[in-house]
C-alpha cells in the first residue's frame, strides 16, 4: 500500500475571515472529492463552532486559532482509532507547552492550564466500509483573547502576559502533528500511550464527576486502549465513554 504521510511543510492552508464551522467545510470538501491530506482550514470567526458533546465554541475575531486539518490515516486499524485521539491531543498540548509549560490533556480531548481550559479538539471520522478513509481534526485555541471568556477558560495571553504570533503557533502545531502522526504510522502505540498518561490532567488525583444518575468523587487512574476514562470509586474500577460522564 502506497502511503503518503502528512508533512507539515506541505500543508495547504485555506484561510477564511468567517465560516459556520471549519469541520463542516472540511467534511464538505471530502464529500465533494476536493479534499487532500494536509489541507488546513483556518477561520478568524466561526458562527457555529462546536466541541465535544455538541458544546459551542465562542471566539473573538482574529484573536484565536480555529482550524480543521484533514488527514487520511488509511494505515490505521479502526480499533486503534483512540490512539489517533491521543496523538492529536499530544501534538496540540506539546505545541502549547512551547508557550506555557503547565499545559495538560484533560480527557477526552481538551487542553487545560491549571484549572482552566485553553484549547479543545474535535475529531470526526469518515469511514469507507470498516476502515478509516479521512479524519477531520478540528481544534480551537484561546490565544490572544483576554476578555469575554467563559469562567472556566483562559488564553495563552492571560497565562504569559504576552501577545502570541498565531502563525508561529500554527507552525508549531503542524510540526507536532507530523511527529505524532509518524508515530501512529510506525505503530509506536506504547510510546503514545505512555506519553499521553504523562500529560494527563488529574492523573492520580481525586476529582469530582457527574453521570446521569449521580455526582461522585473518584481517583483518576488513566485511560484504557479503548479511550475510556478509568476511575476508582469505593475500591472498584469504573470505566466510562465520552458521553457517559462529565468532569465537575
Amino acid at each position: 500500500m502506497d502511503i503518503n504521510l502528512f508533512h507539515a511543510r506541505e500543508v495547504k492552508i485555506l484561510k477564511y475571515s468567517q465560516l459556520t464551522s471549519t469541520n463542516d467545510l472540511a467534511k464538505e470538501l471530502i464529500q465533494n472529492k476536493k479534499a487532500e491530506e494536509g489541507m488546513l482550514i483556518w477561520a478568524d470567526v466561526q458562527t457555529a463552532g462546536r466541541g465535544q458533546l455538541d458544546s459551542k465554541w465562542v471566539s473573538n475575531k482574529e484573536e484565536n486559532i480555529l482550524c480543521s486539518l484533514i488527514l487520511c490515516p488509511v494505515f490505521l486499524e479502526i480499533d486503534k482509532q483512540p490512539y489517533l485521539n491521543m496523538a492529536m491531543a499530544l501534538a496540540i498540548c506539546n505545541a502549547i507547552k512551547k508557550f506555557s509549560n503547565a499545559a495538560k490533556i484533560k480527557w477526552p480531548n481538551d487542553i487545560w492550564i491549571g484549572n482552566k481550559k485553553v484549547a479543545g479538539i474535535l475529531i470526526e471520522n469518515i469511514l469507507q466500509g470498516n476502515k478509516l478513509k479521512y479524519v477531520v481534526v478540528g481544534f480551537g485555541i484561546n490565544v490572544n483573547q483576554s476578555e469575554d471568556l467563559p469562567e472556566n477558560a483562559t488564553s495563552l495571553r492571560l497565562q504569559t502576559n504576552t501577545i502570541i504570533d498565531r502563525q508561529i503557533l500554527i507552525h508549531e502545531i503542524l510540526n507536532q502533528i507530523e511527529k505524532y502522526y509518524a508515530k501512529l504510522f510506525l505503530k509506536k502505540m506504547e510510546s503514545l500511550f505512555s506519553e499521553y498518561h504523562a500529560n494527563l490532567f488529574g492523573l492520580g488525583e481525586f476529582r469530582n464527576f457527574k453521570t446521569e444518575s449521580e455526582t461522585f468523587t473518584a481517583l483518576v487512574k488513566g485511560v484504557n486502549e479503548q479511550g475510556e476514562l478509568l476511575l476508582v470509586k469505593d475500591e472498584s474500577m469504573l470505566k466510562f465513554q465520552i458521553k457517559q460522564i462529565k468532569w465537575l
